[in-house]
């Protein structure tokens, strides 16, 4: 944080509102990782004015992601959402195939938290196809996350448990997305599942390539 708050500091006295808008965002981040929730919204609000004024669609639609996060983060599905829809239409106004294809998955999981399983399942296989379809690693594995915990709320347990079982080994390689979706899954899967039953799946499922788990995946979506 010390450094962003010294990289503000600097472009405010150089007049450089794109500068401040990108200190602001990494301010912002922070502050929703750390759950420092009613820190990190005005930190992002401050962003999206400064980069729309600079012209960077790209920095306020990440601001607003990340608004729409913390959102998400307390609970608050039906606030988080048009927050990421701003930041879908912000990512598609400049051609950002990847912004596109996480956040349409956000919306998905806000659909969810909603209750509209249909509306769900649609937006959570749009976002993967799109990642797959640019070999977006991170966010095959955000939409095969988002695909697990669907299959968990429709009490699918053995797709939700293949599913987190496939993806174990690439996650160690890969950062898990902020918003909890994976651990999520992961609880409601082990609540359901005796422990013998779950190791059984995990293990047969840790060995199917990746193209064969998201093919999986959106069979079951």
């Amino acid at each position: 944080p010390a450094f962003f708050r010294q990289s503000q500091a600097l472009y405010e006295e150089l007049g450089d509102r794109r500068g401040v808008a990108e200190a602001l965002v990494g301010l912002g981040e922070i502050a929703v990782v750390q759950g420092r929730y009613e820190q990190a919204r005005p930190l992002l609000e401050q962003a999206v004015r400064e980069a729309r004024a600079a012209g960077s669609q790209h920095l306020a639609a990440l601001a607003l992601n990340f608004v729409g996060n913390g959102l998400y983060l307390q609970g608050d599905w039906t606030a988080a959402r048009p927050m990421y829809e701003q930041a879908l239409e912000g990512f598609r106004s400049i051609g950002n195939p990847h912004g596109v294809a996480v956040v349409t998955v956000q919306i998905g999981l806000c659909a969810l938290e909603g209750g509209d399983q249909h509306e769900a399942r649609s937006l959570v296989r749009e976002g993967l196809q799109l990642a797959r379809g640019i070999d977006f690693r991170w966010g095959e594995l955000f939409g095969l996350d988002a695909a697990s915990l669907l299959a968990a709320r429709t009490r699918n347990w053995e797709a939700a448990a293949t599913l987190l079982g496939a993806t174990q080994l690439l996650r160690e390689s890969s950062p898990a997305p902020p918003i909890g979706v994976r651990e999520s899954a992961i609880a409601a899967v082990k609540g359901a599942l005796d422990p013998d039953s779950l190791a059984a799946l995990w293990d047969k499922a840790r060995a199917m390539p990746l193209d064969e788990v998201i093919a999986y995946a959106l069979q079951h979506l």
